[in-house]
């Protein structure tokens, strides 16, 4: 976990990841034109993973609206069959060495931030 933990109104950590197209994706890239609502899950394919990765699905066009992204993190080294199955519309991340999870300091649990344009962290679960 991280040595300093993160608090709502901090610069959020930027962090690069792999995602699902095998390319790198870099918060500080995406965050001068969109809002991030960045969640983390244990595993892709599970139950309480799998509902929640439908439920943000479901909302895409609202999420849209609000010029947000999602982006899903887990330690799935390939997400390919889960967007498959289930018709994904959003970026899903490998963090295969848990550098989200520490940067962030999230246990394998779920756990969503919000980072806005200006990369403040906006929310962030209260357990962590």
């Amino acid at each position: 976990m991280s040595s300093t933990p993160i608090s709502v109104g901090d610069v959020a950590p930027d962090f690069t990841s792999t995602s699902q197209s095998n390319t790198p994706w870099t918060l500080s890239s995406v965050t001068p034109s969109k809002h991030v609502v960045l969640y983390s899950y244990p595993k892709d394919d599970t139950p309480g993973c799998t509902e929640q990765a439908c439920k943000f699905n479901d909302s895409i066009e609202l999420f849209d609206k609000l010029d947000a992204a999602i982006v899903g993190v887990s330690a799935d080294a390939d997400h390919s069959q889960f967007i498959n199955k289930y018709g994904l519309k959003f970026t899903l991340l490998s963090d295969t060495k848990n550098e989200f999870r520490q940067l962030y300091g999230v246990p394998k649990t779920l756990g969503i931030f919000l980072v806005d344009v200006l990369m403040s962290l906006k929310r962030k679960p209260e357990k962590y």
